[in-house]
Parts: C-alpha cells; sequence; structure tokens
C-alpha cells in the first residue's frame, strides 16, 4: 500500500513540474543580413585569363523572409519553442567587368559548391544542406539559383530584379559589367553571410590572333597553356581602351609587329591572368606585362606607330648594328659585374591555380654561382602577379636567374645620328679597341634621343645573356602531400542496417515526422569519422542516381550471440 501511495505522489509531482515548467523564449528573427564585402565606391575589377574573385561586392540584397525552426518540448503538456530560423535572400553580386567567356568555379566560405563550365550567360543550381554543419549540428545549409551575367552588350535586365528595382517594373541592364544574383535562395541558419568567391574567365582577343587562347599557336597546335590571355592582347587593350585604358588610336599600333609577338608568346605558354581590382596608373601596369614577357614597347618615330621587342636570342652577331669607332662618339661609363654582385637563387611568388590559387613559388638555382661565392646562397624574389601556372613560374625563374647569375657588362655609350634606327630592347654589336671589346652583343636598355642644339644619342646597354651557354634544369616537382581522399565506399552489406522506424519512437520524436528509416553502421576502422547516407527512390526497383540524404557521426556495435533464442 505504502509503495503505491509513494507511486502516485511521485506521478503528481511530475506531471505537476511538467505543467509548471518554464517556458524557453522564443527567438527572434533577424531584421537583415550581414556581408563584409558590401562597399559603395568600389572599383569594378578588370579581368584577364582564368582568376579567382574573392570578396565580391553586394550591391543588392533584399526579398528577405525566414522561416522557423520550433522544436517541441514537454512530456505530458507538450509546447513549441522557436529555436532559429532558415533565411532566405536575394543577393547582387557585382563581379568584374564583362565580356566574361566562362563561370568555372563558385565557393561558399572554403567549399566548392559548382564546378564546371557555364559559358555565357545562365544558370546554376546549388544544394547542399549540410554546407554549414545542418540543422542540428551547425548552421543549416545553401540551396537555390545562382542566375549569371556575362556582361555582354546586348545584356537583359534580370528577370528577378526586375521585380525589386528599377522603374516600372524593369531593373537596369547593367551592360558591359559582369554579375551574378542569387534569387531568394537559402543562404543558412544565421543572418552572417559565408564569404562567396568566384571563378570566371576572360580571354579578349582585340589583335585578331589566330586563336584568343593561348592553347594555340598560330599553325593551331595545341600547347600547354590554355587557362590564361594571350599577353600582347592585354596590352592592346591597355592601349586602346579610352575608359581605363591609354585611349591609344589602333591605327598608331603595329598590329603585325604585336601579332607576331604574340604568337612568340603563345608558343612559350607565356599567358596572363590576373584580377586588376584598384587604381593602377596605367605606366605600371603594362610595366607589368612587360616584366613577365621580358620585352619592352616603345613608340617608333620613323613610322609613328607602337612596337614592341622580346628580349630573345636567336640573332646573327654579325648582322647586328653595329657600335664601334665609326659611330660611338664616347663611351660615358663602362663597368662589369662581380660575382658578389649576382645572384643564385630567383624565387617566383605566384598564386597556383592547380592548388585553389595557393600563393607558392616557381625556384631556380645555380649552384655552381653558390660555389664561386663561397657556398653562400644569395636569392632574389620576384612577384609574378599574372602567373598562374607553375610550369611557366619555374621557366620565368630560370629566365630571370640567368640574367642575375653571370657577371654582366654594362655600359652608357654615346653616338651619333647614324644609330637612330636602334630601338629599346634591340641588340648591338659593340667594338671598342681601348676595351678590347670586339662585337660584344649588347641589348638597348633605354635611349635618350638628341636635343635640337645637341644632335647625339645616349644609350644604356647591358650585356646580352643569350651568348651564354643555356641554362639547365627542370621542372620543380610537386609535393608528394595528397589531399585526403572522400571518395565513397560502400560498407560491406553485412555491416550496416536500415529498417522502419518503429512506430512507439516516431510519435515520441519532437519533429513529428511520420515516415521514417533507422540507419546504422559498423565503423570499418579506416580513419571515418562519419559515414553519409545515400537513397534512390522508385516505385519497383531503386534505379538511377543515388542522392546524399543525411549522415551518420556514431557507429553501432555489432554483437553475435552464442546460442540460438527460442
Amino acid at each position: 500500500m505504502g509503495f503505491i501511495i509513494t507511486l502516485l505522489l511521485y506521478a503528481a509531482f511530475f506531471v505537476l513540474n511538467d505543467l509548471m515548467r518554464e517556458k524557453p523564449e522564443d527567438a527572434k528573427p533577424a531584421t537583415g543580413i550581414k556581408a563584409t564585402t558590401a562597399t559603395e565606391g568600389r572599383v569594378v575589377p578588370i579581368i584577364w585569363g582564368t582568376v579567382k574573385l574573392e570578396g565580391p561586392n553586394i550591391v543588392w540584397w533584399g526579398n528577405l523572409f525566414q522561416k522557423a525552426i520550433k522544436v517541441t518540448s514537454g512530456l505530458i503538456f507538450k509546447s513549441k519553442t522557436t529555436v532559429g530560423f532558415q533565411y532566405f535572400v536575394g543577393l547582387q553580386f557585382g563581379l568584374c567587368r564583362g565580356e566574361v567567356d566562362e563561370l568555372r568555379k563558385i565557393w561558399i566560405g572554403d567549399k566548392v559548391v559548382y564546378s564546371g563550365v557555364l559559358s555565357g550567360a545562365g544558370a546554376v543550381t546549388i544544394t547542399d544542406l549540410k554546407l554549414f554543419g545542418g540543422d542540428k549540428l551547425g548552421t543549416g545549409g545553401i540551396d537555390g539559383t545562382l542566375r549569371f551575367h556575362n556582361g555582354d552588350l546586348t545584356q537583359i535586365a534580370s528577370t528577378y530584379l526586375s521585380t525589386y528595382q528599377g522603374i516600372s517594373g524593369e531593373a537596369p541592364a547593367y551592360r558591359g559589367n559582369c554579375y551574378a544574383v542569387w534569387e531568394a535562395g537559402y543562404i543558412g541558419n544565421t543572418e552572417q553571410l559565408k564569404p562567396w568567391k568566384f571563378e570566371v574567365r576572360r580571354i579578349p582577343d582585340g589583335l585578331d590572333l589566330a586563336t584568343a587562347h593561348l592553347g594555340q599557336n598560330d599553325a593551331g597546335d595545341q600547347l600547354v597553356n590554355s587557362n590564361d590571355a594571350n599577353i600582347m592582347n592585354v596590352a592592346y587593350e591597355a592601349f586602346t581602351d579610352v575608359d581605363w585604358g591609354l585611349g591609344i588610336a589602333a591605327a598608331n599600333i603595329d598590329l603585325g609587329d604585336w601579332r607576331t609577338a604574340g604568337g612568340t608568346l603563345a608558343t612559350e605558354a607565356n599567358g596572363f591572368s590576373f584580377v586588376l581590382d584598384k587604381t593602377v596608373p596605367m605606366p605600371e601596369f603594362i610595366k607589368m606585362l612587360e616584366q613577365q614577357m621580358d620585352g619592352v614597347f616603345y613608340f617608333d618615330q620613323a613610322s609613328s606607330k607602337w612596337k614592341v621587342n622580346l628580349a630573345r636570342g636567336g640573332y646573327v652577331v654579325s648582322s647586328l648594328p653595329k657600335f664601334d669607332s665609326s659611330t660611338v662618339v664616347s663611351v660615358r661609363s663602362f663597368s662589369r659585374q662581380g660575382w658578389e654582385d649576382t645572384t643564385s637563387e630567383v624565387r617566383i611568388s605566384f598564386s597556383d591555380r592547380s592548388r585553389d590559387y595557393f600563393d607558392t613559388f616557381g625556384v631556380a638555382q645555380d649552384l655552381a654561382n653558390v660555389r664561386n661565392q663561397g657556398g653562400v646562397n644569395v636569392s632574389t624574389t620576384i612577384d609574378m602577379q599574372g602567373v598562374k601556372d607553375p610550369d611557366l613560374a619555374t621557366n620565368i625563374a630560370w629566365r630571370e636567374l640567368r640574367t642575375l647569375s653571370v657577371p654582366l657588362a654594362k655600359a652608357t655609350i654615346t653616338t651619333d645620328r647614324q644609330m637612330y634606327a636602334v630601338s629599346p630592347g634591340s641588340v648591338i654589336a659593340w667594338t671598342d679597341d681601348f676595351l678590347g671589346i670586339v662585337d660584344l652583343p649588347m641589348r638597348v636598355q633605354r635611349i635618350q634621343d638628341g636635343q635640337l642644339d645637341d644632335s647625339k644619342i645616349t644609350f644604356d646597354l647591358i650585356e646580352d645573356v643569350f651568348e651564354f651557354q643555356s641554362a639547365s634544369g627542370a621542372t620543380n616537382p610537386t609535393t608528394l602531400w595528397e589531399l585526403p581522399s572522400d571518395t565513397l565506399i560502400a560498407m560491406p552489406a553485412t555491416e550496416q542496417l536500415v529498417l522502419e522506424a518503429p512506430r512507439a519512437l516516431v510519435i515520441r520524436d519532437d519533429e513529428n515526422i511520420p515516415n521514417r528509416i533507422f540507419v546504422a553502421a559498423r565503423n570499418q576502422n579506416d580513419g571515418a569519422a562519419l559515414f553519409k547516407i545515400l537513397h534512390r527512390n522508385h516505385p519497383t526497383t531503386p534505379v538511377g542516381d543515388y542522392t546524399e540524404n543525411g549522415e551518420g557521426f556514431d557507429f553501432m556495435l555489432i554483437g553475435e550471440l552464442n546460442a540460438a533464442i527460442t
């Protein structure tokens, strides 16, 4: 009797406690989103080649709505509490100037959510409800449609944005500007917007080369590098564009000369991929192009056109312009470097596209130079912002080392007007009886033309490296480290379990989902921290592709009965 009374009292107190428990306070929804890349007055980037746009400017957001996330509490007197919200919003990302050829990849945070080739304008669907850990263990995921507008000059207005921007139900077309619109999709369970990044490609061809891509030469042969723009096409835009370039008329450019240089750079797979996202004086930008291609642009007075000289070998010394006693007025200076002035290692700083634009180096070393300097390794680092290919970075490192690792002669020489046709970047043959120099190939670094009352020309010269034996070396070996594999491997059928959830457990579940299955799997001792659940549906026999439908973080134990149960 005493036991029954105690049990009844316990039950009464239990019911009373459940009835009088304090109900948790409902969460409040955010009234806006938080984004770190919404900035007025920001420069609209210009891109060449294949690049990664980080922190694109969010020029508009709107159409925000929330969906409450509720949980049920209480065992007898049940109540629902709002613990958070799923957020849906429209976003407009300002990317760059158009016309962009392709959208290649999208990251949210550090995870790739789209990888493919979207040529021109179009839409991609992004769905990963577990991207940020899901509703239970994280801050949700992503789900929706991103529409890409590539910025061509016939671009039409966004149908989605027209509901919220512009007059009379039509948004601006933003022609000439590439942008992307997230059309009121799910962005997770927090108003803090994760950083979006886009890989896009633009290959201009203002020079009308045999191919706009650097992947072929004039003969149509396929080459190594097909991701980058030809430097000469980039230079053509920088010289001729009237909005951001120098605004030089195309008629004042020696197009044949530039196309020849473009063919040489294509054969060498020396391409350019770069994001110009800040105000830079155009001569400074052109200097960057000259450094990567190892050449110089100059204005030819005789033809009144802009030409280009690439610093390359292949010349015949006897055919070079002669600087000798018949043309040289004076030798203003002459010197030769010592070994202590040379470099034994060159490091080219660049972003490696094949490693998700990881900042790294292409390296070249001259061990003979190290020995000449008593075992001291003298290193120089050169930043090549337009390089995204490791092989190209290594080739440039060897090219630069060839110049820096040898003590070269330098001279400043004044000549008469006979040398007026010698251009910057070209090679001359210098002979000086007093210094004992005979037909020494020297490359022109700078020219100072004479004045009306002084017709002499002054040349700054440096000994040409192509007269030395070619450097020998190989491409830097890639790292042996590999990303851990995330390839799904099916578990043995005997060590996984799928069954319909018992009704008694379903009705007790706070989420009140009527149809459920239970899934379990045994740890395979392969280092896995979780297992993913895939499913496919069909009225009869399941066929088609599997779809990810969740993941488990706890593995089950397997036991074996000692004897049969009657």
